[in-house]
């Protein structure tokens, strides 16, 4: 009687184990993981750095950069290094027209937390290039980057002059991205003016009053697959987006 006793609450207790209900991980979500700038208006330089720390491992590096404060800049990247010895992939170099303000952007993957890393470009040409360097967590390493025919895209600034809501000139432009999480990216080269006022929900990551700047945004779960950007009181010369691909992508 006692086994069959014990045999029966062995059974119990390994029934209680089997069904017991598995705790699901935490799906893992996009972060900025540190920002690190470089802007000046001088000439005569051909080469600058900066230090970028981030606080995880597996994230996306990218170095986005852009010469010139009015029309043109014929200027051309001829090297982005570190101290860590990651290879560099140039993802764009986008000119509008010859000798037209160009944009610039590279990445690489950084297997282990980079601490005080420093990343030096260098470029010629006759005007001093300026960027921005950050660390993206949580991306998709495998394919950073949007594969789609959709980014990267350019975009002609849509504006309205002095509209009767406010007394300030208001710039959009509408973009395609892939999907949920995706760390959406767009640089606005800007026509010697201030830097784009009011860009909600995008938050900035890189502003230089007078030439340009890059902002941010992070598409929600079941969300639209489109995003749209806007740069307001001041003269905008193009948008151009990209997206790094989302955990799930």
């Amino acid at each position: 009687m006692t086994t069959r006793r014990v045999s029966c609450g062995l059974m119990a207790i390994m029934s209680m184990l089997i069904f017991l209900p598995q705790a699901s991980a935490a799906p893992p979500t996009m972060a900025l993981d540190g920002v690190a700038k470089f802007g000046c208006s001088c000439d005569g330089i051909a080469s600058a750095s900066v230090m970028l720390t981030t606080t995880h491992s597996n994230d996306v590096i990218v170095v986005i950069a852009q010469c010139g404060s009015a029309g043109w800049c014929d200027d051309n990247i001829s090297s982005i290094v570190d101290g860590g010895g990651h290879v560099w992939t140039l993802r764009l170099n986008y000119r509008p027209y010859p000798n037209g303000r160009p944009v610039w952007e590279y990445f690489t993957v950084a297997d282990t937390p980079l601490s005080l890393d420093v990343i030096t470009v260098t470029w010629s040409g006759a005007e001093a290039v300026w960027f921005v360097a950050f660390g993206v967590e949580g991306a998709n390493v495998r394919h950073p980057l949007d594969s789609s025919q959709s980014l990267p895209a350019a975009r002609v600034p849509s504006c309205i002059s002095n509209n009767s809501a406010a007394n300030y000139t208001m710039c959009t432009g509408t973009f395609s991205v892939v999907g949920a999480q995706d760390f959406v990216l767009v640089t606005t080269p800007i026509n010697d003016d201030q830097a784009c006022q009011f860009t909600s929900p995008f938050q900035n990551l890189n502003a230089f009053d007078g030439a340009g700047e890059t902002d941010f945004l992070i598409t929600r779960i079941g969300g639209s697959n489109s995003v749209a950007f806007t740069c307001n009181n001041t003269d905008p010369v193009f948008f151009l987006a990209d997206a790094i691909h989302g955990p799930g992508s």
